[in-house]
């Protein structure tokens, strides 16, 4: 492990600052040029960073409803080590550490002035936080990647491709706001580096390296050498100029195997009147007897299957013994499924009361009489 990152856990030392009368002007314009250097990537890092929190929190929202189903699946594991690393960064609070200590270096450089400013260790315990930050940048850079790769893979094999190309959007912004800040990072440290070496006070301590370039890839370490800076003097101000390549989530799709993107206008039939042929306009009253006719219809048709039923049923019993079959039989149906039953509208009382009386009129000396009565009995009772 890095020894410099057991040292960005350390606790910060006391913030003081130190008066230094015979220091030079030009020393002094020099930390103040490199103070504003440092400062001014502060605001974009800080607007990366909110935009991260809401990522943050759209990222463990989908992994919470996805527990269960990829729960052993290797990309959510991916995606779920992603989630703690990007945590982590959020609560590494590197920012304001770096304006705790650029906040106690003067504004402007004065010689009727006393000049007081902070020590090297205040200074050193700011770049290592820096020095974290890009360590921590560099692993989100790496699990983005992979958790990319595994997604792509997903979706080229069609298995729950909703769920790969949500996760690939969420992990592609973050991966891309990774980098701005990562370049932010990269400015901050190496205005902050130019600054401890015109502080006075003891350097016997831990070198830093001079720059991030250890956490960055490659494209990046590129755009930042190739970066002409112009700095134009204006009185007191200071202006960069930087020219940067930009990068877009396509450059993030484009890992391992290049996305195939069409090079036709999509939306350049938009616009064209589409000719459709006209209809005879239909008076309201026509529509309101359509409906009416409808209805009536298919009220018929539900009271036709309706007692076609009831008629099959009951008409089938031809005798004493065939009723009391049926009576059976429809208390078993009922017990098992009773929505299924013939007799599904009565409750259970009803059921119990109709089939008694059924019972009690059941006379085995006038079978045919007995037997129109209860068909009676139960179809008054079902309707």
């Amino acid at each position: 492990m890095d020894p410099l990152l057991k040292m960005v856990l350390d606790p910060p030392p006391i913030s003081t600052t130190i008066h230094h009368p015979q220091f030079e002007v030009d020393a002094l314009r020099k930390i103040i040029r490199a103070k504003w250097k440092a400062r001014s990537k502060i605001e974009d890092i800080d607007d990366d960073l909110n935009t991260l929190a809401d990522e943050f929190k759209l990222l463990s929202h989908i992994l919470y409803k996805n527990h269960n189903r990829f729960r052993n699946d290797k990309g959510y594991k991916d995606l779920r080590m992603l989630e703690k690393t990007l945590q982590k960064f959020l609560n590494h609070k590197f920012l304001k550490s770096l304006t705790d200590f650029l906040g106690f270096i003067p504004d402007s450089p004065s010689s009727h002035l006393k000049t007081y400013l902070p020590t090297q260790a205040m200074g050193l315990h700011t770049q290592l936080q820096l020095y974290g930050a890009g360590a921590f940048l560099a692993r989100i850079e790496m699990l983005s990647k992979n958790c990319a790769l595994l997604d792509v893979q997903r979706l080229n094999l069609g298995h729950f491709w909703g769920v790969s190309a949500q996760n690939l959007a969420v992990v592609g912004r973050i991966w891309l706001v990774c980098r701005h800040v990562l370049v932010g990072v990269q400015t901050c440290y190496d205005g902050l580096g130019q600054l401890l070496a015109e502080l006075p006070g003891d350097r016997s301590r831990e070198e830093m390296p001079s720059d991030l370039f250890a956490f960055m890839p490659e494209d990046i370490v590129k755009q930042v050498k190739q970066a002409e800076a112009v700095v134009v003097n204006i009185g007191s101000s200071v202006e960069v100029k930087e020219q940067t390549q930009t990068v877009t989530v396509d450059d993030f799709l484009d890992l391992g195997e290049p996305v195939k993107r069409s090079t036709v206008d999509i939306f350049s039939d938009i616009g064209e009147k589409i000719k459709r042929p006209k209809l005879d306009p239909v008076p309201n009253n026509d529509l309101s007897a359509l409906n009416k006719m409808r209805k009536n219809e298919a009220a018929d048709i539900s009271n036709s299957t309706e007692s076609t039923t009831t008629k099959d049923i009951l008409s089938d019993i031809h005798s004493i013994d065939q009723l009391k079959d049926f009576l059976k039989s429809e208390a078993e149906s009922r017990k098992v499924s009773r929505k299924s039953s013939f007799t599904h509208k009565l409750s259970q009382d009803e059921w119990k009361s109709m089939r008694k009386e059924v019972l009690t009129n059941l006379m085995p000396t006038k079978p045919n009489k007995s037997l129109k009565l209860c068909r009676k009995l139960i179809r008054n009772a079902v309707k």
